[in-house]
């Protein structure tokens, strides 16, 4: 069976350094490829990664730095940025953020970082 995958340019710049062309609620972002140490949130008692503290996961880190002011479609800066960490260890965090264009029509899972390896 012939392989009819075919990568152009634009994909391979889109992955350099781990940094994809992403969206959060419709609205380009900065998103890059991490690795972190899940760290735990005290904020919510059934916080679903729980029992992944201190563990490496795959995630995105995603960075803010314009967002839709209202439902008009205007746009405003971010200042100073908004930077959060969503799980990727599936695929699922790139899908939103790539083809679901960040929108709540595709599920994410939060996560808290302890740090970047």
């Amino acid at each position: 069976m012939k392989n009819t995958s075919v990568f152009t340019q634009k994909d391979v710049d889109n992955y350099n350094n781990g940094r994809i062309e992403a969206y959060w609620n419709g609205v380009e972002v900065e998103a890059q490829k991490v690795n972190i140490i899940v760290a735990d949130d005290t904020r919510f008692p059934m916080y679903w990664a729980r029992e992944l503290v201190g563990t490496q996961r795959k995630a995105l880190k995603i960075t803010v730095t314009k967002a839709p002011k209202n439902a008009d479609g205007d746009i405003v800066e971010v200042n100073p940025p908004e930077i959060f960490y969503i799980d990727n260890e599936d695929g699922e965090g790139l899908k939103k953020v790539t083809e679901g264009k960040g929108m709540w029509t595709y599920s994410h899972k939060s996560l808290n970082a302890e740090k970047e390896v």
